[in-house]
């Protein structure tokens, strides 16, 4: 401000409040203020009446140059000479939005009935706001809170805290961290470290920059780095809008700071922006409005007429530029964007503004754009849908014109049948015809709305038949067709089943689909079709079950015997045959079980579902496989038998035959548990074969035996451990096992 506006706004405000000769004195203020950076914040009032008041109380007291200097002359000039005014510190910092102040200030202060008369409106500083009182303005509390928290919170804590601002932090914290190192600088303090830690971050740098920006703004002393290099970083970061800080609101927010330390170099970055940028430019259209009406008028008329932009943000700019301009104006504007194709469909929503104040105009633009080629389809449709509502007459025939012309969106036409309602039947069956159309769904849905009835399904089944078409198209073409006509329905079906080409899926759906009217004839022969995959063949049988049991049964058995497929799938498509056919299942198994596999896992899987149909039949193959395989299987074999004679029987074979002495006394154990009579005869039998079995193994056995019987292993022991043949340590161990009455004196110098 010049040293005249200076003048004036102050002599009106010394002449408001009752001072002597305004003018002189508001000249002398002038005078004062010079050149300071105190010019700057007078231009807001009520800086200036700070200014005002203070220079008024004393003219030969320097007045502050920065904003936190002459907040604090200001608060010690209403509050040093209040009992209580100290306490507006901390009463400043409890308060939170939504509370009341007078509520807070009577638990505060004491007594409380006098808080009103001694400390709220002495003050200055808060004004009735209905029942409750309010800051006079919100920095007020801002630096009364930076206040106390300076003198409540000292050392390098504290900065810390108020250093590292977040860009979540509200607005208000970031002008309490100002305030405070604007009292910090004041105060002399050294924080150029902390200051350039704060240009250089990376994360949360909006909230940092800001900060920044509102220290230089104050006024307060800073290094000549600082301040520079806070001026060029907001430069270089709002004249990048395409990169960091990314978000509009971020970058709205770095051009408000940099408003506050360059406000010409922002309005330069923000009429630029507004010409170019997709991104920001509404935003920055937004921001300019605020400093230069004029400026951003025609930086947004420039981007309007860009047809390089997007027509999104061209549509978003016009809003903005409409609600500037007078109605006449703004329609103008609107009509004249509306005759723009590049504008798609945004430019439809013009038009249908238009009609608000133009009924006519408005008409006449959607008639234009619905009629054009020169527009996009979809924009060309939502056209003739607003027109199709003001004035279907005129919109009847643009709409048929859309739907019957294939040169355009699928969509778009059968949309347009669906608007036409009964008059969209020629629209609907040309789009069904159409082989050019790729997207079966939308062609069948055109089709079931034709009429009559049998020209939907000469256009369904023109579509199921179409070779051009994918096979899942062709299936849902048919299917449709099923369900309206059988007959016909199935004969579109047919040749997907056939036809070797077909997806195996598509396929088995559709021999699915038509085995309710042909008893299956579809799924008999896709399962036997020896071209196709085993699995679908498989899947194919077992659906063919609902219809044919007998012809899925012998499918299915034909699978597992000679198909290629593992063998525990194997002995799946066998059970799936035994819920076909019980017979054919249990055949297949035994078949499986003793010619197809070798591997006694399998074959014991085999008769383990076997059991579940014939428990007689797979009790009489696992004897069998009892008695002639070797080794463990044989034991598991004899462990599956149910029949608890014919388990001890097979395991008793077992434990004679078997070479194996573990093996052996596995079998005898298991007899055991079932017949512990049969297991001593079992045990007395193998220690009566010594010649058959090595000292090692017959002490094993008397071992086991001995677990067994106590009293009547006690005689083998002894005689083990008195036979000098055997070696010192067998026969000691085997002696140890026995009572101390019943053990044998061995003669520790024999050499066995």
């Amino acid at each position: 401000m010049t040293p005249e506006e200076i003048a004036r706004s102050a002599e009106n405000w010394y002449r408001e409040h009752g001072y002597e000769d305004p003018r002189a004195l508001a000249a002398r203020l002038a005078q004062a203020m010079g050149d300071s950076r105190l010019n700057e914040h007078a231009r807001t009032p009520l800086h200036l009446s700070m200014a005002c008041e203070l220079f008024a109380v004393s003219e030969t007291a320097p007045l502050p140059v920065s904003r936190t200097g002459l907040y604090r002359r200001f608060i010690d000039l209403r509050c040093g000479r209040l009992p209580a005014g100290g306490g507006l510190r901390g009463l400043a910092h409890e308060l939170r939005d939504g509370q009341s102040l007078l509520e807070l200030a009577q638990t505060y202060f004491h007594p409380p009935d006098q808080v009103v008369g001694q400390l709220l409106e002495p003050s200055g500083l808060f004004v009735r706001h209905g029942a409750d009182y309010r800051f006079v303005d919100a920095s007020y509390q801002d630096y009364l809170c930076a206040e106390f928290i300076q003198a409540e919170r000292t050392g390098w804590l504290s900065r810390r805290r108020y250093l590292r601002p977040r860009d979540s932090w509200p607005e208000r914290d970031l002008r309490v961290a100002a305030f405070l190192i604007g009292l910090w600088l004041e105060d002399g303090q050294d924080l150029g470290r902390w200051l350039r830690l704060l240009l250089r971050r990376k994360r949360n740098r909006v909230a940092s920059l800001r900060l920044l920006a509102m220290v230089v703004d104050d006024g307060v002393p800073l290094p000549d780095a600082i301040r520079t290099g806070t001026v060029q970083r907001l430069q270089q970061l709002v004249a990048e809008p395409f990169g960091s800080p990314g978000t509009p609101d971020g970058w709205s927010r770095l051009v408000e700071a940099l408003d506050m330390v360059d406000p010409e170099q922002a309005q330069n970055i923000l009429d630029d922006v507004v010409r170019r940028s997709h991104t920001h430019g509404p935003g920055a259209a937004e921001l300019l409005l605020r400093r230069d009406r004029r400026r951003a008028l025609d930086a947004m008329a420039a981007q309007i007429q860009d047809r390089q932009m997007i027509s999104s943000v061209r549509a978003r700019m016009l809003e903005l530029l409409t609600r500037q301009l007078p109605p006449e104006e703004a329609a103008q504007a609107r009509a004249v964007a509306a005759l723009d194709p590049s504008m798609g469909e945004a430019g439809v929503q013009q038009a249908t503004a238009v009609l608000k104040h133009d009924p006519a105009r408005g008409l006449d633009l959607l008639e234009h754009q619905a009629d054009h080629s020169d527009w996009n389809d979809e924009a060309r449709f939502k056209a003739a849908r607003e027109l199709f509502g003001q004035d279907p007459a005129r919109a009847v025939p643009l709409l048929k014109k859309l739907g019957l012309s294939s040169a355009r969106s699928p969509q778009v036409r059968y949309d347009a049948g669906r608007l036409l309602g009964a008059d969209g039947n020629e629209v609907f069956r040309e789009l069904a015809l159409d082989s050019g159309v790729h997207n079966a769904h939308l062609r069948i849905n055109a089709a079931v709305k034709v009429e009559p009835a049998a020209e939907a399904d000469r256009c369904l089944a023109s579509i199921a038949k179409e070779g051009g078409l994918d096979p899942a198209g062709r299936l849902a073409a048919g299917s449709a067709l099923f369900d309206r006509d059988r007959v016909l329905g199935l004969e579109a079906l047919e040749p997907l089943v056939i036809d070797r080409s077909t997806p195996v899926d598509i396929s088995l759906e559709a021999a699915s689909t038509a085995a309710s009217a042909d008893g299956g004839a579809c799924l008999d022969r896709l399962a036997g079709a020896k071209e196709r995959p085993v699995y679908s063949r498989k899947q194919a049988a077992i659906l063919l079950r609902r219809y044919k049991p007998a012809w899925a049964a012998k499918h299915l058995s034909e699978l597992a015997l000679n198909a290629k497929m593992s063998n525990a799938e194997r002995v799946n498509t066998a059970t799936a045959a035994a819920g076909a056919d019980r017979e054919t299942g249990e055949q297949t198994l035994v078949a499986l079980a003793t010619k197809k596999f070798h591997n006694p896992d399998d074959q014991l899987n085999a008769v383990g579902e076997l059991k579940k149909l014939n428990p007689a039949q797979a009790t009489k193959l696992l004897v069998r496989f009892a008695g002639d395989w070797r080794g463990p299987s044989a034991l598991d074999a004899a462990l599956a038998i149910d029949s608890r004679r014919q388990r001890i029987t097979s395991l008793a074979k077992i434990a004679d035959r078997s070479i194996d002495t573990t093996m052996r006394l596995q079998a005898i154990g298991e007899v055991g548990k079932l017949d512990k009579r049969e297991a001593t005869h079992l045990y007395e039998r193998l220690l009566g074969r010594q010649r058959h079995l090595s000292g090692h193994d017959m002490l094993e056995v008397a071992l086991a035996f001995h677990d067994h019987e106590h009293r009547a292993a006690a005689g083998h022991l002894k005689a083990l451990a008195g036979n000098p043949k055997l070696n010192m340590d067998l026969r000691k161990r085997a002696n140890s096992c026995l009572p101390r009455s019943q053990q044998v004196d061995l003669d520790p110098r024999s050499r066995h």
